[in-house]
């Protein structure tokens, strides 16, 4: 698992990051049982895996040493002569390892401590939330990647229509910001878009139409009536309150709360 997620990773992991992504059990509440040490985690893909601390020593980022390793680890291992049926495991397949990283984000953002947490709080360095910024930001690029699947549609219902999913919006929009701004495409410029934030209007000729950053699976709307309901609903939600998300991220959980509810609204 560890090299999955370093390989498939959307950014390089911290240490925290990968500590807690290994502690996951798909379907379950945590548990300190299954948590690494540091140290066991670096012996575990020695010489393959290494600590950068350059950029923090306290919570490292874990990188692999070399390109080359990903992409041998990334290959049919069957075609491969010298490489024995026992070693089959430390490869990676792309749709299961993103299908793993996909459900686990789903699970740790379901966890019961974050129906209500205060993102005020949240530390970088933390051990205890260590995984909540990358999992709220990319868990639906895992599932994208890994393609339509019941069980991971289940998990998608059960995240949007809870109290955790306001929890996963309030970090994704003060650290991940732009997958709430407004995109604007340009007249005569083939896919060319800008990111209009407010106060800052770009000065060029705009087409009339815009759009917005895909934050969910793209398979869900066509799953079924549900799944297009949950997607029409999660757009409707950011092109109305996608420019409030930008300007008072902080204060989301005061007046999401106050406005919508403390579930949801896409409790269909």
């Amino acid at each position: 698992m560890i090299f999955t997620a370093v390989i498939l990773a959307v950014q390089p992991m911290t240490f925290n990051e990968l500590t807690e992504l290994l502690s996951i059990k798909i379907g379950h509440e945590p548990s300190d049982r299954r948590r690494r040490t540091r140290a066991v985690i670096l012996s575990a893909c020695s010489p393959f895996v290494e600590a950068d601390y350059e950029a923090d020593f306290a919570n490292p980022t874990i990188r692999l040493v070399h390109k080359s390793i990903g992409d041998f680890l990334t290959q049919d291992p069957t075609t491969i002569d010298f490489v024995s049926e026992s070693c089959y495991r430390f490869f990676i397949n792309f749709k299961e390892g993103h299908t793993e990283l996909g459900r686990r984000c789903l699970t740790y953002l379901s966890y019961d401590c974050y129906a209500n947490c205060n993102i005020a709080e949240l530390n970088d360095d933390s051990t205890d939330h260590g995984f909540l910024k990358y999992a709220s930001i990319f868990w639906y690029h895992h599932i994208q990647e890994a393609g339509t699947s019941q069980d991971s549609y289940e998990e998608i219902k059960d995240l949007l229509r809870s109290p955790n999913f306001w929890t996963c919006v309030r970090v994704q929009s003060r650290y991940a910001p732009h997958m709430f701004a407004k995109l604007i495409s340009y007249k005569g410029r083939e896919d060319s878009y800008d990111m209009l934030i407010p106060k800052n209007t770009p000065n060029l000729a705009l087409t009339a139409e815009e759009f917005y950053a895909h934050a969910l699976p793209r398979w869900l709307s066509a799953f079924d009536d549900q799944g297009d309901h949950l997607n029409w609903g999660y757009h409707m939600f950011v092109r109305e309150w996608g420019e409030v998300l930008l300007r008072y991220p902080d204060k989301i959980q005061t007046y999401f709360t106050k406005v919508l509810g403390p579930r949801s609204f896409w409790n269909v």
